[in-house]
C-alpha cells in the first residue's frame, strides 16, 4: 500500500477510529505527518488523529487505570540492575552486566518464562543472574514497581478482574 501521498482510503480509515495502533514511534510519526500532509492540501484546520505505538497506549492505558504502582524508567531500571549487581562484589562491569540482565528480564518477562527454567544445569553464570533476577523481582514487589516489559502482563491483570 503506497502511504505517500496519504490514500483517501488510508485517510478515512484513520477518521473512522477513536485511535490508530502501530508497532512503533517512528511509524506513528510518519502516518501522523502524512495524514496532516494530506490534510493541508484540502482545509485549513482539522483534529489530529491519535495514532500510537502498541506501547505507549498500553502505558497509557495502565497509567490510567492504577493508583498502586509506579513504572521505572530504562534508566531507573539499569540502575536498579546496577546496584543488585554491585553487592555482590565481583569481577564484572557493572553497568554492562546490568544491560545484558535488563536484555534478558525483557524477554523472560515478555515469553513469560519462569525462574525455574533457568536453575536447569549447574551453571554458575546463570545461577548468579537467578540470584540477581530475584533480588530484583523481590525490589520491584517491596516498592510497587514495575518496569516497561511488565506493563502489557498489568494490563492483561486489569482485565482479568474487570478493572478495565
Amino acid at each position: 500500500m503506497d502511504f505517500n501521498p496519504m490514500s483517501c482510503k488510508t485517510s478515512a480509515l484513520i477518521e473512522d477510529y477513536d485511535i490508530t495502533l502501530t508497532v512503533n514511534q517512528r511509524l506513528s510519526r510518519y502516518l501522523l505527518r502524512q495524514y496532516d500532509n494530506s490534510k493541508s492540501k484540502q482545509q485549513q484546520g482539522w483534529h489530529s488523529p491519535s495514532i500510537l505505538p502498541l506501547a505507549s497506549w498500553l502505558k497509557k492505558l495502565w497509567t490510567e487505570n492504577t493508583t498502586k504502582q509506579r513504572c521505572l524508567s530504562a534508566w531507573q531500571e539499569l540502575n536498579l540492575w546496577r546496584q543488585i549487581i554491585q553487592t555482590d562484589k565481583l569481577n564484572l562491569n557493572p553497568i554492562k552486566t546490568a544491560r545484558h540482565c535488563c536484555k534478558a528480564w525483557n524477554i523472560i518477562t515478555t515469553w513469560r518464562i519462569p525462574i525455574q527454567e533457568l536453575m536447569v544445569g549447574d551453571n554458575t553464570d546463570i545461577r548468579t543472574f537467578a540470584h540477581w533476577l530475584n533480588l530484583f523481582k523481590e525490589k520491584l514487589d517491596n516498592e510497587q514497581w514495575v518496569t516497561e516489559c511488565m506493563i502489557p502482563l498489568e494490563i492483561n491483570e486489569l482485565l482479568k478482574t474487570k478493572a478495565i
